[in-house]
């Protein structure tokens, strides 16, 4: 005759079972998020340094009145892809590390491998990037040299000599 201890030890060994089946399942995958992350982690280090770089620019241009949006906007999204890759593709790798019953049984292992293959292009992305913002550099150069050469003239001849307006200057 079977015991409760026995039964509740027959159906630890089965959900550990489970586990087990779902991680051998998942190592591919597991392994593909590892690789993934080298390769991003290699495209990023040989990025960082024009990026940053643009980033320096980005910000003296802006620092001297001169703002480019298109530049600010791809930098933005640089920032958040090389913090967000990374840690998308550790979160997966310690998803399936800490596998539980609870989510073979709603069947998250299946869901996974579609995660993984979501993250790939973020590499793919970032060099696309990379070469916006290098474009986005011309640019801001391009605007910064009619700036300096008085192409770029944002405030009225009549009153660049003349100071700050008064009242007379706004009547009608």
């Amino acid at each position: 005759m079977d015991t409760f201890d026995q039964r509740v030890e027959q159906l630890e060994q089965r959900k550990g079972a489970a586990v087990a089946e779902a991680k051998k399942g998942l190592a591919a995958t597991r392994n593909g998020a590892q690789q993934g992350l080298k390769d991003f982690e290699k495209v990023a280090a040989k990025l960082r340094p024009g990026l940053d770089n643009a980033w320096a620019k980005h910000q003296r241009a802006t620092a001297a009145g001169v703002f480019l949006q298109a530049l600010h906007a791809h930098l933005e999204e640089v920032s958040r892809i090389m913090e967000g890759a990374p840690a998308a593709y550790k979160d997966l790798i310690r998803r399936i590390d800490g596998l539980t019953d609870w989510e073979v049984y709603q069947n998250i292992p299946l869901r996974l491998p579609g995660e993984l293959a979501g993250l790939s292009g973020g590499a793919v992305r970032l060099e696309w990037l990379a070469k916006m913002v290098e474009q986005d550099v011309q640019d801001l150069a391009e605007v910064l040299k009619n700036a300096t050469a008085g192409v770029a003239v944002m405030v009225p001849a009549e009153r660049q000599a003349s100071g700050p307006p008064v009242e007379k200057d706004f009547e009608v």
